[in-house]
């Protein structure tokens, strides 16, 4: 058998659904955020998941870009420039738990970095915040940082 043949046989069948189905699932992360003061992050929430980190579990929302932003990948510390459209992670630390509001009518979020306050050995980020569509009711964080946790994105996988 060729190698052309043995990629065709191990080349699984295309996966169709009947008409009118929209396509469902967990969108892969293109990059995770990095806050630095004034990176903006423009963009839908288009989904959420759950990570284990260094700190336990934490909360991540899924954000399609509108404007473009730096993505990170883990051991990488130079990032690439995600388009708008691709989707960035962005770990949910205290003071922006209120993304999580808007998962479910996946609205839109503006967040920009303004300060980072030291706790101890740790840090905490803060944010200014701008959300435009309709909230979801209140969702239960499980985050470290949601339960008293400092904010810091050291269990971010980037």
């Amino acid at each position: 058998m060729t190698a052309a043949a043995a990629a065709l046989k191990n080349t699984p069948p295309e996966i169709k659904a009947p008409s009118g189905f929209d396509e469902g699932g967990t969108p892969d992360v293109d990059g995770w955020y990095k806050p630095e003061i004034g990176k903006t992050v423009h963009g839908k929430v288009v989904g959420h998941m759950r990570i284990n980190g260094e700190n336990g579990k934490r909360d991540v929302a899924l954000i399609k870009l509108i404007d473009e932003c730096m993505g990170y990948q883990k051991g990488d510390d130079k990032g690439k420039l995600l388009k708008r459209g691709q989707i960035l992670g962005l770990g949910i630390s205290h003071d922006i738990r209120d993304v999580l509001l808007y998962v479910e009518k996946q609205g839109y979020v503006y967040l920009t970095p303004v300060e980072k306050k030291k706790l101890g050995s740790k840090s905490m980020w803060k944010f200014k915040q701008f959300y435009k569509g309709q909230k979801a009711a209140l969702v239960a964080v499980e985050s470290s940082a949601a339960a008293g946790g400092t904010g810091d994105d050291d269990d971010i996988p980037f």
